[in-house]
């Protein structure tokens, strides 16, 4: 986890995960604090932000990002990547 006096990079680093072909990603629960959000209601907000602004310079958004669904009451990630 990431600690409090690491620079950005450094708590980007921390929750870093690989694919199994070496493609880079982060779970959107580990992601949001590092950027300054505290709760799942506002950061999913500036999810839907970043899939508009996927959009408006012509990148496929479902490339980029994995989505994430409710399932039994709870916000699960759904892996889209290969």
């Amino acid at each position: 986890m990431p600690g409090p006096h690491q620079t950005i990079t450094e708590k980007l680093d921390a929750i870093k995960r690989l694919t199994a072909k070496g493609a880079e990603y982060r779970h959107a629960r580990e992601l949001m604090p590092v950027l300054g959000y505290r709760e799942w209601r506002n950061f999913k907000g500036a999810i839907e932000q970043a899939k508009i602004a996927f959009g408006a310079a012509g990148e496929d958004a479902t490339y980029h990002q994995n989505g994430c669904h409710r399932y039994r009451g709870r916000t699960v990630n759904r892996r889209l990547l290969p």
